[in-house]
């Protein structure tokens, strides 16, 4: 991902690609982990 333009105008990076990526998927799991088993299973039947 090219971020220069951004970099340009002053905005810069606090994470990197891959801790990014890596810190939404814990939060998705976590978000999972805490519905209830009958909401899980409406989720899968989508």
């Amino acid at each position: 991902m090219d971020s220069s333009r951004l970099n340009a105008l002053g905005w810069q990076a606090k994470i990197n690609l891959g801790q990014g990526l890596a810190m939404a998927y814990q939060d998705f799991m976590h978000k999972i982990s805490l519905q209830r088993p009958s909401d899980k299973r409406k989720q899968l039947s989508n």
